[in-house]
């Protein structure tokens, strides 16, 4: 099933105003220590599920042949792989605000994001997105509301009990800090799992 939101479609050419690739560097290549180092054997391919607009995947493909989006059966069950998830758990996730900015001649991107727990619906956070696009000093204003799950640490590691996986897992620190408005920090945690 596609995605209806703006983010990823209509919008989804901001991504390489709002992020340089070098900002990727750093944290793909965590994630490519932390795949490598759960291995049981040296990993060849690498399935990336929600890939974005591919940022990542130029760093995956120095070490492994990359796979954007795959919901096929045969690649969920192969017997030798890492599966990596980058996540929020409810323990650690707070309300927070970020700015990102990016210009290219005469356009200028300016994406805020707010996200929210609602106290009404604690499994789940609000992802508040609104796109200041200036062209040649005409503005353009879209907004955008994500509703997205968020689960408590138990869960997680049920997910990775239930699908057979031993589960390792570390911090993220940092990687989306200096995005952040009013300071604080955005911790970020990353599941590994392996079969066996």
């Amino acid at each position: 099933m596609a995605s209806s939101w703006i983010a990823y479609n209509e919008l989804a050419w901001t991504e390489d105003l709002l992020a340089d690739p070098s900002d990727y560097e750093s944290e793909a290549g965590g994630y490519v220590d932390l795949i490598k180092g759960n291995a049981l054997h040296a990993p060849g391919t690498l399935l990336h599920l929600g890939c974005g607009a591919g940022g990542y995947d130029a760093v995956f493909k120095r070490h492994f042949a990359v796979t954007g989006v795959d919901i096929s059966r045969g690649m969920l069950d192969k017997p030798v792989g890492v599966l990596l998830v980058a996540g929020k758990t409810r323990e650690i996730f707070s309300d927070n605000n970020f700015a990102y900015t990016g210009e290219q001649g005469d356009l200028h991107v300016t994406l805020l994001e707010n996200n929210h727990i609602n106290r009404h619906c604690p499994d789940t956070y609000e992802a508040v997105l609104v796109y200041l696009i200036r062209r040649r000093g005409k503005l353009t204003l879209h907004t955008e509301r994500h509703v997205l799950g968020l689960f408590p640490q138990e869960a997680w590691e049920k997910v990775f009990t239930d699908a057979g996986l031993t589960m390792q897992e570390a911090d993220l620190d940092g990687a989306y800090d200096k995005y952040l408005l009013g300071g604080g920090a955005y911790p970020l945690k990353i599941f590994t799992g392996r079969k066996g």
